[in-house]
């Protein structure tokens, strides 16, 4: 659902999902056929860790629930910016479904090498909002559309980093 929300939203380019589960690749597939079909979603199988794109590809990145499945933390974290062009936004959304904790989320981010590290709590949790460096934070957090702002629907490409739990179909740690 979040990714036909996001891919909605998105005014240009495109919306890219990656997940370590083939499976839950494929429904997602399943749920956005159209989307996929005229280009504005890209589907892939994968790890945080190791992003299947290439350097500098996205303006903006998001996570949602998920951070507390990766393997590592930190290399996620540096993946994602490896992809993103300098001056992009992330954000990491955490409802209380999460189980993740507030506590160190500024630090793990700026350890990974992103600056402006930030944590805004919402009535339905919280987000971890950061910047690769070179740029200023535009828009704020909404745990039910994702991050607002003008630049946020502008934005030419957009990975939504769906990282769900580790099913036992199809690989899953072998990305």
């Amino acid at each position: 659902m979040g990714i036909e929300l996001l891919a909605r939203s998105v005014l240009g380019g495109y919306v890219a999902g990656v997940d370590p589960s083939d499976e839950m690749v494929e429904q997602a597939r399943a749920r956005n056929v159209k989307a996929v079909e005229s280009s504005r979603v890209d589907l892939r199988y994968g790890c945080v860790e190791r992003l299947p794109f290439e350097d500098h590809t996205f303006t903006n990145a998001l996570a949602m629930n998920a951070m507390h499945v990766w393997p590592d933390t930190v290399a996620g974290l540096r993946d994602m910016r490896r992809v993103m062009t300098p001056g992009g936004r992330m954000a990491l959304g955490f409802t209380s479904y999460s189980w993740q904790s507030k506590d160190g989320l500024p630090a793990m981010l700026t350890a990974a090498g992103l600056t402006e590290a930030h944590v805004v709590e919402a009535e339905a949790g919280f987000c971890a909002l950061a910047i690769t460096p070179s740029s200023t934070m535009m828009g704020e957090c909404h745990l039910t559309g994702g991050w607002s702002g003008p630049a946020w629907k502008r934005s030419a490409m957009i990975p939504v980093l769906v990282a769900a739990s580790r099913s036992t179909a199809g690989r899953e740690t072998d990305c």
